[in-house]
């Protein structure tokens, strides 16, 4: 893989590099003008004031100034010094005999790329000169490295924020700012925890930040699933993330990176699918792919636990199909969706009530106390289902065949459990129109209609 990282190498200049002299005293200054055009240095000008040195780095733009502290007129070269930085990006390097304490502080507030005490020689000078190019030219790379990345991270499509090691904010990127609803300088100097606050979508209750566990272990972190981001203005997104630790040279975590992202789309986009998947096109009732995922469930739950009853119905529409010929189809699946109404319309929330296809329908009841019930809930279908469908012009009017099956632990396979409700719903079939049958240990049945 290509190594694209910036070298902080100074180039080899095209042309000597510029040298600006500022000197109180004329001669010391003619003779460090000597010195520098003997080692290959140009020198724009000399300046003995603060005002004559900014006019003179305005007009030649110097690769570097060579700044006397104690200069002539009402600025020292420490406040020139200072007006030059706040503007210009351009190295100083103070040549002095001031030493002390005082002096000293007032020079670091200025940040110079050098200092070199009077008296001093030509290779004194040159070292010094050298160094402080080499060092501002290492330091704009860095400065471009930093303005790259931060171009990167504010341009790319997921949320990024980072922190430092005691997890307040040092930098958040546009998208992050935009998700969390925080302001980019409101959240700097932040705890991770308060920008960032995460809970489960299951319970409700707080999840620790990956960046805290990220910090503490000196590891990556993943966000576990159904993780929701609450903004600053308590709206819960959902989000999916990784956090990993931002090490130094000994490998010890000094700050943590969290790259995160709104998956709301995505989410709708699997609910989709799975409706697609396991719901009835028609009657938005669960298909049988789903019915039978939640008998079988029920199965093995009894395998476990023992006092878990339930019974399926398989419910049979009777002389459908006269509907449809006569009628036409779009009656037909009008009548069907009412009829979903009114089926779900008996049950209580916690049972299921699904479409197979055609004039098919299963329902399964959960913690039933006996077969009774089921039966009861037989005939109250088959009452609902007789009261008029008033489609348009027509009044219909319908039965259902329901054959019924009490699970136990025979049972093994939805499957079987729901092909013994078939078999009592052709029972019930044979008894004529709006029957019902329970299909009983050693395939006796228990019958009932209208």
């Amino acid at each position: 893989m290509p190594n694209f990282e910036l070298q902080p190498q100074r180039p080899v200049p095209i042309t000597p590099s510029k040298i600006l002299v500022v000197e109180e005293e004329g001669l010391i200054a003619l003779d460090i003008e000597n010195h520098l055009l003997n080692l290959g240095y140009q020198v724009p000008g000399i300046a003995d004031t603060g005002s004559r040195a900014i006019s003179l780095v305005l007009e030649s733009q110097p690769d570097l100034v060579l700044m006397g502290i104690r200069l002539k007129g009402e600025m020292d070269g420490i406040e020139a010094a200072a007006k030059i930085t706040a503007h210009l990006n351009i190295p100083i390097v103070f040549l002095t005999a001031f030493a002390d304490p005082q002096t000293l502080d007032r020079v670091k507030q200025v940040s110079p790329f050098g200092y070199i005490l009077k008296p001093f020689n030509a290779v004194d000078l040159q070292i010094s000169i050298e160094i402080a190019l080499h060092k501002h030219c290492a330091d704009q790379t860095i400065k471009q490295q930093n303005i790259w990345l931060h171009t990167i991270l504010e341009s790319i499509g997921d949320a990024v924020v980072a922190t430092d090691n005691q997890g307040l904010v040092t930098f958040i990127n546009r998208v992050a700012s935009s998700l969390t609803q925080w302001e980019q300088v409101e959240a700097l100097g932040q705890d991770i925890n308060k920008v960032i606050p995460l809970i489960s979508g299951i319970d409700k209750t707080v999840i620790e930040n990956p960046l805290k566990a990220v910090l503490r272990d000196q590891k990556s972190v993943a966000l576990p699933d159904n993780t929701y981001l609450i903004t600053k203005n308590q709206e819960e997104i959902p989000i999916d993330d990784s956090a990993v630790p931002i090490l130094d040279n000994q490998n010890q975590a000094h700050g943590a990176v969290i790259v995160f992202r709104d998956i709301t789309e995505r989410l709708k986009a699997n609910q989709q699918l799975f409706h697609h998947a396991y719901y009835d096109a028609l009657t938005n009732l669960p298909n049988r792919e789903l019915f039978i995922d939640r008998l079988q469930h029920l199965i093995n739950l009894g395998k476990r636990y023992k006092g878990h009853p339930f019974a399926v119905l398989f419910v049979d529409l009777d002389r459908f199909k006269m509907v449809n010929d006569s009628l036409g189809h779009p009656i037909g699946d009008q009548l069907l969706i009412l009829t979903a109404q009114r089926l779900q319309q008996c049950l209580r929330p916690t049972d299921t009530v699904a479409r197979f296809g055609g004039d098919e329908f299963a329902i399964l009841l959960e913690e039933i106390s006996d077969i009774d019930h089921a039966c009861m809930l037989a005939e109250r279908i088959n009452r609902d289902l007789e009261a008029p469908y008033e489609l348009g012009q027509y009044s219909l009017f319908h039965s259902a065949s329901i054959g019924i099956v009490q699970g136990d632990s025979r049972y093994r396979l939805a499957d079987e459990l729901i092909r013994d409700a078939d078999i009592a719903m052709y029972k019930a079939k044979t008894n004529g129109k709006g029957h019902y049958a329970v299909l009983m240990r050693r395939c006796i049945f228990k019958s009932r209609g209208n």
